[in-house]
């Protein structure tokens, strides 16, 4: 399980800076954070957007802090030989041929790829450590946490055609009584083109995904039989379902673990950041830890 910062949100950021690239923009317990860090973080097209130069900051600012964390609490600091086996097999597994491809591709400097990859076996660290804190729920949880919500612990999969009006709807019900194919009749008359090119396929998903009525009317369609007009929020729907599958006792325990390890691990790293001495130097904000840690824009 991955927690923090998603490499996806940290490449789309852009930021607006000033000041010499060799200042300080902020510092975590005396590391200090370099202007040129946060501007190689941001990208080149900074200039663009007012805001990001704090956002990129804050993401350093969490990266040294959980770092550090990590080496205080745990012992554990990532060696060069293992960052660079990890990156090996963070370009192989993207399909690149070498880091530097990867990076052009991202659009972002080795270097920003170096410290994330470094950020991400911190990560892997801090929660093998904080795992242990996680109690394993008892048979009665599970079932209590199973029986509260059905729909988001049951897949359904489903085909549907969907009309605007309950007439329309009914006169599909009727033509494919009658014998006509389901896929046919909702290619031809569904206004929900997605599917209805697919014949009315929605696939399988936790039905809990769905708006109200349709998940209602999944969670209890007999097998392969037609049901509705089911009316929604999007119109009238004609559902047949194929199957439909409970998650396991074990699928719902690891669910909740996973959940509990959540709560865990953002309490660690709220204690480490609110903990920490944290300075940002003017023009680029001022550290605040309530009620989220973060840095504010002056």
């Amino acid at each position: 399980m991955k927690r923090f910062i998603p490499l996806l949100i940290i490449l789309g950021l852009v930021a607006a800076a000033c000041g010499s690239s060799d200042d300080s923009a902020a510092s975590v317990n005396g590391a200090d954070i370099s202007v040129s860090r946060v501007e190689e973080l941001a990208g080149a097209s900074y200039e663009d957007s007012p805001t990001a130069f704090t956002q990129a900051l804050n993401t350093l600012v969490t990266w040294e802090i959980t770092e550090q964390a990590a080496d205080e609490q745990f012992g554990y600091v990532a060696t060069e030989d293992e960052v660079e086996s990890q990156i090996e097999a963070v370009v192989a597994n993207a399909g690149f041929a070498s880091i530097e491809e990867m990076a052009e591709s991202q659009q972002v400097s080795e270097n920003t790829l170096r410290s994330y990859v470094t950020l991400l076996m911190t990560q892997d660290a801090i929660v093998g450590e904080l795992e242990s804190q996680v109690d394993q729920p008892s048979a009665e949880e599970v079932e209590a946490e199973r029986s509260s919500d059905p729909a988001s612990w049951t897949t359904v999969c489903a085909t549907h055609i969907l009309t605007e009006t309950e007439e329309e709807a009914i006169a599909a019900r009727e033509r494919i009584e009658a014998g006509e194919d389901f896929a046919a009749v909702a290619a031809e008359v569904s206004t929900d083109t997605g599917s209805g090119a697919n014949g009315g396929d929605l696939g399988c998903d936790v039905a809990a995904r769905y708006v109200q009525a349709f998940a209602d009317a999944t969670m209890t369609a007999p097998i392969g039989e037609l049901v509705g007009p089911v009316q929604s929020e999007f119109g009238f729907h004609i559902i047949s379902v194929s199957e439909r599958t409970t998650a396991t006792d074990d699928e719902v325990s690891s669910a909740l673990v996973d959940r509990r390890l959540t709560g865990v691990i953002d309490e660690w790293y709220l204690a480490a950041a609110r903990g920490a001495d944290v300075v940002v130097v003017d023009p680029y904000g001022t550290w605040e830890t309530d009620p989220t840690p973060q840095i504010v824009a002056s």
